[in-house]
């Protein structure tokens, strides 16, 4: 994970510490997908139109067995000093990066690429 080139330049020139890691499982915890870190910097960072790994999950009207989409978005935040890092064990990769905490405000959150059209990917009511 600390390996990953996103959340390297997301880090620049902050202390990085990985406080916890909970295992990801799917739905009805019946498989491993990987596991999710709550990661600390020091001191807090600007984010500023960096290229994200991101997750679309689906929503809770959607088909069991309905697959997380696996997508990049473009993000600009302020104070960030918290992050949620999701890595996928099928191929070691960070597939999630995104604010998280308190005191950080994001200005910016963008898909890149066209918006899934699948029903199974609206957004949920309140979101």
């Amino acid at each position: 994970m600390r390996r990953d080139p996103y959340l390297r330049e997301v880090a620049a020139g902050s202390r990085l510490r990985v406080a916890e890691v909970i295992p990801w499982v799917s739905e009805g915890g019946t498989e491993l997908i990987g596991g999710a870190a709550h990661v600390y910097l020091r001191p807090a960072v600007e984010v500023d139109d960096q290229k994200l790994p991101a997750t679309i999950s689906p929503n809770h009207k959607a088909p069991p067995g309905t697959p997380t989409l696996y997508r990049f978005i473009r993000m600009s935040a302020t104070d960030v000093s918290e992050l949620e890092v999701s890595v996928r064990l099928a191929d070691d990769r960070v597939v999630r990066i995104e604010p998280s905490g308190s005191g950080y405000r994001v200005t910016k959150a963008e898909l890149i690429g066209p918006a899934p059209t699948d029903p199974a990917y609206a957004p949920e009511p309140g979101y």
